[in-house]
């Protein structure tokens, strides 16, 4: 039995994300590097919407390759479209309780490192949420994050 195939988790890839990958100019790069030093550090939240985890709680896979011509495009419909989907994210808060994803968890530096930037990208994303994101009141529960690996489709 092959430890690479098939794989069960994304956890069973021995940090696989962590190594080295590719070179530019004397900069070694590995996925995480390029994930984490260089386009999160863009400063737009909305890339974590575009990236792949390989798990079924991350962001789906997009159609279509990103491209520059409309990266804006897909950058806001990708993000969108990750928050309205009720298996990552539920916004039905009759109790006051809402369940996100725990990408926001996982990445609370990129939301500014608080709760309220986490409520604050939301609500810039889905402004009929705003109401509800304001209750003093509001409660954040984390979804369990499945780490099955993703079925190709």
């Amino acid at each position: 039995v092959s430890l690479w195939h098939p794989l069960p988790s994304t956890r069973r890839f021995p940090a696989i994300d962590r190594r080295v990958l590719l070179h530019v100019g004397e900069e070694p790069l590995s996925l995480a590097a390029i994930r984490e030093r260089k386009l999160l550090s863009l400063g737009d939240p909305r890339v974590l919407f575009v990236l792949r985890s390989g798990s079924p709680s991350g962001p789906p896979v997009g159609r279509e390759p990103l491209s520059a011509g409309d990266l804006e495009g897909e950058l806001r419909t990708r993000s969108r479209e990750f928050l309205m989907d009720a298996e990552r994210n539920d916004f039905e808060a009759s109790d006051g309780v809402i369940e996100l994803s725990r990408l926001f968890e996982r990445y609370l530096d990129v939301f500014g490192g608080n709760r309220q930037g986490i409520l604050d990208f939301i609500a810039s994303q889905r402004p009929g949420l705003r109401e509800l994101l304001r209750r003093p009141d509001l409660v954040i529960r984390w979804k369990l994050w499945d780490d099955r690996l993703d079925e190709a489709r």
